[in-house]
């Protein structure tokens, strides 16, 4: 059975089971519903034609708290843009039903690009597009980028549950700024979803806080899965958790985050179990003015193949200009036979490994480039003891063989 015949096989399970409960968030609650509007049976529901603009004049026309419901199991084409613009308190019930495209589009088109509003959920609602080649190998197509699942632009509150995203030439979810005010978007939460084979991230994140990204089944990415990665020194991602997804391939990270500023902070990576590896593991490469972090990553299980490297790279953790990281209780299996460095200090500090279980591990610590001074960051949120040493070459602590008690 393939990794998306498996996610499809638990997202069925996954949806029966939906807990109200956020992990660190209350994010996308919703209001109470003014009313219920049903897509009329004159709108096709078997993909015939397409319905795109009948489709938009259902959502304008939503007042605030309002429920749209789709036909149950209907497909609806959409070969162009479901705009949910500025809307409060409204809930899109999918029904199980699908918004396919069936033409490949311009470089802009996204399938369901919110911007603005508060409050806002979608649930049970695949979106189908018309990437025919989706995945690592060759589903990255330049031509059409931005032609994400969900494309979250400015707003506050939102949640997806229980959603479908594949075969798109973009991110499966991108949260990102309103392009009008430069609004991050935040109380965000992707969960009990299943995002499989699309053209280029998994889940990126661009301007975006207090974000959960909580118990989906993800993979098959045309670049890495969960990409920390701000256009604008403005940008960033903060109060971010990535707990409990199951995840498949990639071509490149399994988490990355480069690009500029360093409005990184306050990432928890938690309960994760990768099922394929991917080529790179966490990639972290900050600017050299400033700091990113802190960042945690425990009870995971991860692997890699250690095929794919960037600035440099050599370690499965690379840490690049970022400081208050706990990297503990973890299980990584690293490739036989390359003798792969596992963490990589790139010019970071106070950084603590401790409880791991390191399967085919080279080196513990790889110490690259120059020691930074010891000038003090602002901290909040998950962060390591005060007392860590700095991640100095004389100083960190060794990466702990111990292998890790917790159940599996």
């Amino acid at each position: 059975m393939t990794f998306a015949r498996r996610c499809l096989a638990w997202r069925t399970l996954a949806v029966a089971a939906v807990a109200s409960v956020v992990l660190g968030a209350t994010p996308g609650a919703g209001s109470a519903a003014v009313g219920v509007t049903a897509v009329p049976p004159t709108v096709a529901a078997d993909c015939s034609v397409d319905v795109t603009s009948a489709l938009n004049q259902i959502v304008a026309k939503a007042r605030k708290g309002a429920t749209i419901e789709l036909a149950p199991g209907g497909c609806y084409r959409l070969d162009g843009t479901l705009h949910v613009r500025d809307k409060r308190g409204l809930t899109i019930e999918g029904n199980g039903a699908s918004l396919e495209a069936r033409t490949v589009g311009d470089r802009d088109r996204r399938h369901v690009w919110v911007w603005g509003g508060k409050d806002l959920v979608i649930r049970d609602l695949t979106v189908r597009g018309a990437n025919p080649t989706p995945g690592p190998e060759k589903g990255y197509n330049g031509a059409r980028p931005f032609q994400h699942g969900f494309a979250l632009q400015g707003v506050n509150g939102a949640r997806l549950e229980g959603v479908t995203v594949t075969a798109v030439y973009g991110d499966f979810v991108y949260i990102g700024p309103d392009l009008r005010t430069g609004r991050w978007s935040t109380n965000v939460a992707v969960k009990d979803s299943t995002l499989v084979d699309g053209g280029r991230q998994g889940i990126a994140i661009v301007a975006g806080k207090h974000v959960v990204i909580d118990r989906n089944e993800i993979g098959g990415a045309g670049q890495s899965l969960f990409d920390l990665e701000p256009n604008k020194a403005t940008q960033g991602a903060v109060d971010v958790r990535i707990t409990r997804n199951r995840t498949g391939g990639a071509r490149h990270f399994w988490l990355a985050n480069k690009a500029v500023g360093t409005e990184i902070r306050d990432i928890v990576v938690k309960g994760n179990r990768m099922l394929t590896p991917t080529p790179g593991l966490v990639f972290v490469s900050g600017p050299t003015s400033g700091f990113r972090g802190p960042m945690v990553f425990a009870d995971n299980d991860l692997q890699t193949t250690g095929t794919v490297s960037d600035d440099g790279s050599r370690g499965a953790f690379y840490l690049g200009r970022v400081r208050d990281v706990v990297i503990r209780d973890n299980r990584v299996l690293l490739p036989a036979g390359k003798e792969m460095p596992v963490v990589q200090n790139h010019s970071s500090l106070d950084i603590v490994v401790t409880g791991n279980e390191f399967v085919n591990g080279g080196q513990e610590l790889l110490v690259t480039g120059p020691v930074p001074s010891a000038t003090p960051t602002p901290k909040s949120g998950p962060s390591p003891s005060t007392t860590t040493p700095r991640a100095t070459a004389s100083t960190v602590p060794r990466a702990s063989t111990t292998t890790s008690t917790r159940p599996r």
